[in-house]
């Protein structure tokens, strides 16, 4: 079975090929890996920009899910000097990764994410023992092409522990330095 940090590693190969500075971070009591990247969403809706924000931790469940999406949404406004609206999205992937994950976290995970005005925070849960990722892969009806760019970055940076795997194996590790 892959480790949390073999996982986190492959997130960051997909994350630098896809230009994302990457960084590590305090996100609430979690040390995180961070990465900010951009993305043209059309000329009628702007930018996006991605602020991928994963970690590992021994357990996941909904109060964990939902508690570290909040803070990684807080640190891409942040991030982002709180550029949003006016025809830039903020978009937050928080990522938690664990082989053990209480069947309270697939919903949270799961669930379809609200807008804050300009703003969108998506969990997602890896489960490195069953070898699946929960996140919400529907559409919502506001954006719906902003949507499918969502999800299809979202599912593209967190792979199936699988693929991973074939990440790791054919690329090398990035250095990850701190904020």
């Amino acid at each position: 079975m892959l480790s949390g940090e073999d996982y986190l590693s492959a997130v960051a190969i997909r994350a630098s090929r896809n230009k994302g500075k990457l960084y590590t971070a305090p996100i609430g009591p979690i040390n995180a890996m961070v990465a900010n990247m951009y993305a043209g969403a059309g000329a009628a809706l702007g930018q996006i920009h991605f602020c991928l924000v994963a970690a590992t931790v021994p357990e996941i469940n909904a109060f964990v899910v939902k508690d570290f999406s909040s803070h990684a949404a807080q640190h891409a406004r942040q991030a982002t000097n709180g550029v949003k609206g006016m025809g830039t999205l903020i978009v937050t992937l928080a990522g938690l990764v664990s082989p053990v994950v209480q069947p309270d976290a697939i919903p949270a995970a799961t669930a379809k994410p609200g807008l804050d005005f300009g703003a969108e925070k998506r969990p997602v849960v890896v489960d490195l023992s069953t070898g699946q990722v929960h996140m919400f892969t529907g559409t919502k009806f506001v954006g719906l092409v902003m949507q499918r760019a969502i999800r299809k970055r979202a599912q593209m940076l967190f792979p199936p522990p699988a693929e991973a795997e074939a990440d790791l194996r054919d690329n090398p590790r990035p250095v990850i330095p701190p904020a």
